[in-house]
């Protein structure tokens, strides 16, 4: 069970289920990642667990972004290896770079998907917009997303039912 001092900042679904990241509330009132709590859901099956209690799981949810990457990443799977970090700490606009210095030593050393993500944060170097290993705050990580298509919604006010962005209000 959470703690008191955890928020849930952002829920994602990807091709290989959900993810919700949870930070640790600072003194300062800032928040700081803690963890990443990841399983199978859709986004379906995640609001139908969240009706049958398993909400207890998480902090609150009530309005937290929820991002899906699904059709995108069915599209453009090497959108997974390209996309930025994220980081609830990060103000809007700031990027924290990889040193491309630092990722051409541990290449070496690397294999597999570590190695493919060190080769591509070595050749995006130079470039204005936060690339492979770059982190930047939750609002330019779903900005990143969503300009490559991504769905966007939120929590609602009980923290159970996404609301989507792209979805009409009924009358």
């Amino acid at each position: 069970m959470p703690r008191e001092n955890e928020k849930a900042y952002m829920i994602d679904f990807g091709l290989g289920g959900h993810g919700v990241s949870l930070g640790e509330i600072r003194p300062d009132g800032g928040l700081h990642h803690k963890a990443h709590i990841s399983g199978y859901d859709s986004p379906e099956s995640f609001e139908r667990a969240l009706a049958k209690g398993d909400k207890d799981h998480y902090p609150p949810l009530a309005l937290v972004p929820v991002l899906d990457k699904r059709q995108v990443l069915k599209a453009r799977p090497y959108y997974s290896y390209q996309s930025p970090l994220v980081s609830p700490s990060l103000p809007d606009g700031a990027i924290d770079r990889i040193c491309a210095e630092s990722a051409r030593s541990m290449l070496p050393g690397l294999s597999g998907g570590f190695e493919t993500m060190a080769a591509l944060a070595i050749a995006h170097d130079g470039k204005p917009e936060p690339g492979p290993l770059d982190t930047v705050s939750v609002g330019d990580y779903v900005r990143w997303w969503t300009s490559r298509g991504a769905r966007l919604g939120h929590m609602d006010e009980s923290g159970t039912k996404i609301i989507w962005d792209d979805e009409k209000s009924e009358p």
